[in-house]
């Protein structure tokens, strides 16, 4: 572990590294901003591979424990100024902590869908809404899903945005990216699991299909839904009822409805 000087100037190399890991330039590291998150990451099994830090955050005792952490696991503490952390910061009001840490690993989808017990898998086609996303992977990893798993031209679960909103969930759920709605298809016919399409004003009510079953649930984005070839290879489509005033529910809102339907019938 190595403890930098401070950091006055936003030019720093280091820095300019942490800014195009923020911007999504560098894919190997992820942007991880704020204290709550920084403690979700140290919860995991995540790398973290160095600190940034204001110094005003250095004075507070829960700060000064998890800066003790950090150093516990041989991370480098970089200090900077206000101004120069204020270069790197991806939020208004920045909380003076952030962490450069490894991309987790994509997962094997096969080896999910061959594990035992009874399947509950997200499957996001083309939601590329960060926030969205983030707040669907919180849903889903409180219900207890077995994955998520996100077609091409998806959001990066891993942005500075979507890691805020899903509170940390995103550490935790394991998440396979870009598999073609063809293949999911294809696999889940092989390992007889249903895939349950969602519309809005088509298919059966939500809780009158059975979702005790292997099931994987297919969302699509809140502009434009899941498409006719989306729905044509799902083996039922459901809805969730609505007035009629209502146009739309939010994708964490709607797809929170029909996991936790699905939790529901799995306790009862």
């Amino acid at each position: 572990m190595k403890q930098y000087d401070l950091i006055s100037s936003k030019d720093n190399a280091r820095l300019k590294a942490a800014r195009q890991i923020r911007d999504g330039r560098e894919r190997s590291a992820i942007f991880i901003e704020g204290f709550r998150l920084a403690d979700e990451a140290l919860r995991s099994d995540i790398t973290i591979r160095e600190c940034f830090v204001t110094e005003a955050f250095c004075n507070g005792p829960k700060e000064s424990e998890m800066l003790a952490t950090l150093k516990a696991r041989k991370v480098s503490i970089s200090p900077c100024s206000e101004a120069a952390f204020r270069s790197i910061a991806d939020t208004a009001n920045p909380q003076g902590i952030v962490l450069i840490a490894d991309r987790p690993s994509n997962i094997e989808f096969a080896q999910v869908l061959a594990s035992n017990g009874p399947l509950l898998i997200v499957y996001c086609f083309e939601i590329n809404d960060p926030a969205n996303l983030g707040a669907l992977m919180r849903t889903a990893g409180a219900a207890g899903a077995s994955c998520l798993v996100l077609s091409p031209r998806s959001a990066d679960p891993f942005s500075p945005k979507a890691l805020r909103a899903s509170m940390g969930a995103a550490f935790r759920l394991p998440t396979a990216k870009n598999i073609e709605i063809e293949v999911l298809a294809k696999l889940a016919a092989e390992k007889k699991i249903q895939m349950i399409g969602t519309a809005a004003e088509a298919g059966d009510l939500v809780y009158e299909i059975d979702l005790r079953r292997p099931t994987i649930i297919v969302l699509g984005g809140e502009a434009n839904g899941l498409p006719p070839e989306v729905l044509a290879v799902c083996s039922k489509v459901v809805r969730i009822p609505m007035e009629r005033a209502a146009e739309s529910l939010n994708l964490a809102v709607s797809g929170g409805i029909i996991i936790y339907e699905a939790v529901r019938q799995r306790l009862a």
